[in-house]
């Protein structure tokens, strides 16, 4: 018998419901011990409110629909705010049978209304007494900058540099946590240490700028504490709370029975964010420490400690060089390091090691009988976990850490990712990297069909070629010193790009119904497509850039007429592919796995041959732009491709024999269709949710493995 399990709301795992921001959120759910041939027909949705240890049936709803995620809110009410209910779910099939109740989901909205916040922001302790008993407290807080909170002398929560990155002009993230066993009868103590973090620290390149949001860290709170009589007890930051400088470090400073002291001082109560600044509860997983490593050393009291670390060694050394201006050494709350290795001087007591990471959901994996393969596809696993902290960032080990447009557009395919600060964008167009504007948000629409483009922007015709570009950047022809030189020229690769996002926007604006925009873009493409014909293809097909990129580029992007994408295919036959897949030698993409490489790297020679570091600049060693080609793992090699919506199309490789065995196992509520060889070609079936095998006749007619590509001379 079927089973309704991992009733979900909205974007939210069912664990993490404390905070649900929407007031009629849409409810998804999965099953399991499915029997053959099983459909769902319809479902039956029961909603309930929880008050404390009471349970009130609010509604039952029957609906008849094969819909199993994000099913609409199906009560007469939108929820309100602090409002706690449940939800369980049983469907029937087509003979009208009923699955058992699915286990109950429970979810707290939180905040939804401005009016709701009663606090204070204040720039900079908190001594609230409980006289009674406590059914429940929450605590609702945000910064300008990054938090931890303490009560009583232990840490609130397991976030980690929370509230995370946004655009805070616009929205102030805040979070809700359960802080109901952390209270105890008598005088609490609330202390919260705030640093710069993203809001005002020095972000970004040469040098980076400091104060980009604004040039004073706060942050506002607010307790609720709903006691047995189901009075509710608040408490709120304001002017009555008092500051101190973490520096002259008191190591009593959350608890209640900590003594005046002559560093503390009034908070400073400053203006109430501004009304266009949205509070929201916030999307994705939080950040969280996931493993922790501790070193114990021994030495005599008061001796300088230093870490020093480094993605990769040279020379038996650190090599620290491409870090550029970080210092690479060990700082203490409030910042996140990436390295491989770490060097330890005058230690004297125990040192703990944090790995901090989005708590993201794995949702595919890759396995072959290559051993090399499998550690590429790990690496870019790896290189995403790295990098994926609040938001998807450049590199995680040196001053870009911060989010870099052509990088999420490139990888958007895999990862779910929000749009960087504006900031960059605004002060040096740069085509492909600013480009992201339209490909990120069409690679989210294209996957789940809810998220709209950010910006909706056309050029006229051509880049402008005065503009620097940074074109096929870091290719490996060019010169380390200059990795904007590639073989494809930057200006035509800014071009391509150009053409290709047109081309998006007229499929977003045709999905969005908005006509006059298309036919805008339409114009604009075809304008752009002759002058880039007229400016860089030959009539028989050869582009004035002749090289891999530029022939890849012009096909993908549907640029050439069919007489020219002959001429440009026979230059990118499919042999060029998997033998830069498989190739161990540079450029190849299991060279950096040869040479050790643990994540992503972004040059194909960050290490050269001899072990020594690439001398240019842009040398970072966990940098997943390059993780893309785990799309190509999966799609070509493992040959599954999505068609649509729950449709898949699977492409199997041969291992040798005559004989080919494929083995399928279709999710529920998905037609996958199976293509395999047989003697007169190919052959097609379509098949349906469960497991499936085939056989057939496998003869090649092509060399396998493939020759890797000979060396550059």
């Amino acid at each position: 018998m079927a089973l309704v399990t991992n009733i979900q709301f909205e974007h939210y795992h069912h664990t993490n419901t404390l905070r649900v921001q929407e007031r009629k959120p849409r409810i998804s759910w999965r099953f399991e011990n499915i029997p053959s041939g099983f459909q769902q027909e319809g479902y039956e949705i029961e909603l309930s409110e929880e008050h404390f240890s009471q349970r009130t049936l609010i509604s039952t709803v029957q609906c008849t629909s094969r819909q199993f995620y994000v099913v609409p809110w199906q009560a007469d009410d939108p929820l309100n705010s602090r409002q706690k209910v449940s939800v369980r779910v049983r469907v029937w099939d087509k003979n009208g049978c009923f699955t058992p109740w699915s286990e109950r989901a429970c979810l707290e909205t939180g905040l939804l209304n401005r009016g709701d916040w009663h606090c204070e922001r204040i720039a900079a302790s908190w001594k609230p007494r409980i006289s009674e008993p406590v059914n429940q407290a929450r605590l609702y807080i945000t910064a300008q900058g990054i938090y931890e909170a303490e009560i009583n002398g232990y840490r609130v929560g397991d976030y980690f540099m929370a509230p995370g990155w946004t655009a805070c002009d616009r929205r102030s993230q805040y979070q809700t946590y359960d802080i109901t066993s952390m209270l105890s009868y008598g005088q609490s103590c609330i202390g919260v240490r705030v640093a710069e973090g993203w809001f005002c620290a020095r972000i970004g390149f040469e040098g980076g700028h400091r104060n980009i949001w604004g040039d004073r860290t706060a942050f506002m709170a607010q307790l609720e504490i709903t006691h047995t009589d189901e009075g509710i007890y608040t408490v709120v930051s304001d002017s009555s709370w008092a500051k101190y400088d973490a520096t002259q470090e008191e190591s009593r400073w959350s608890l209640p029975e900590m003594p005046p002291t002559p560093g503390w001082e009034s908070v400073l109560v400053i203006n109430p964010l501004p009304d266009q600044v949205e509070l929201t509860a916030g999307f994705g997983e939080p950040v969280r420490r996931t493993e922790v490593m501790i070193l114990d050393f021994k030495g005599p009291r008061s001796r300088t400690i230093r870490l020093s670390h480094a993605e990769v060694l040279e020379h038996q050394e650190l090599g620290t060089r491409p870090l550029r201006i970080c210092k690479a050494q060990y700082e203490p709350l409030f910042t996140f390091h990436a390295f491989r290795y770490v060097q330890l001087d005058g230690c004297t007591s125990n040192a703990d090691l944090e790995v901090s990471a989005q708590a993201v959901q794995k949702v595919s994996s890759f396995s072959c009988s290559n051993s090399l393969l499998n550690k590429l596809y790990q690496n870019v696993c790896w290189g995403m976990r790295g990098n994926f902290l609040s938001v998807p960032t450049d590199c995680p080990q040196r001053h870009e850490r911060l989010v870099l447009g052509g990088v999420p557009a490139m990888v958007m395919v895999t990862p779910n990712a929000t749009l960087p600060d504006p900031t960059w964008c605004r002060r040096v167009p740069c085509a492909i990297w600013h480009d992201v504007t339209i490909l990120a948000p069409l690679a989210l629409m294209t996957t789940w069909m809810k998220t709209l483009p950010r910006n909706q922007t056309g050029a006229t015709h051509l880049w402008d070629t005065k503009i620097f570009q940074l074109g096929d950047w870091l290719d490996p022809a060019a010169p380390p010193g200059a990795p904007w030189k590639g073989a494809t020229e930057a200006k035509m690769a800014a071009m391509l790009f150009l053409i290709h996002s047109l081309d998006c926007m007229i499929r977003i604006a045709g999905i969005l119904g908005k006509h006059a925009d298309r036919d805008y873009f339409k114009t604009e493409s075809h304008s752009a497509r002759k002058e880039f014909h007229d400016q860089y293809v030959i009539p028989n097909g050869r582009i004035t850039s002749d090289a891999q990129a530029a022939y890849a580029l012009a096909i993908c992007f549907d640029l050439l007429t069919p007489v020219q994408r002959v001429r440009a295919g026979n230059r990118l036959v499919e042999l060029v592919a998997y033998s830069m897949l498989l190739g161990k030698n540079c450029p190849a993409w299991l060279y950096p796995v040869m040479m050790g490489a643990t994540p992503v790297w972004e040059r194909w020679d960050s290490i050269l041959p001899d072990g020594s570091i690439n001398p240019g600049e842009m040398t970072p060693f966990n940098h997943y732009a390059f993780g893309a080609i785990a799309k190509f793992l999966l799609e070509r090699v493992a040959g599954l491709q999505r068609l649509a919506a729950c449709s898949w199309e699977t492409t199997p490789a041969a291992d040798g024999s005559s004989k080919i065995r494929i083995e399928v196992s279709v999710p529920y509520d998905t037609t996958c269709q199976v293509i395999y060889p047989d003697r007169s070609g190919e052959k097609t079936k379509f098949v349906g949710y469960g497991e499936w095998s085939f056989e057939a006749t496998f003869n090649r007619d092509h060399e396998w493995p493939v020759k890797p590509l000979p060396p550059k001379s």
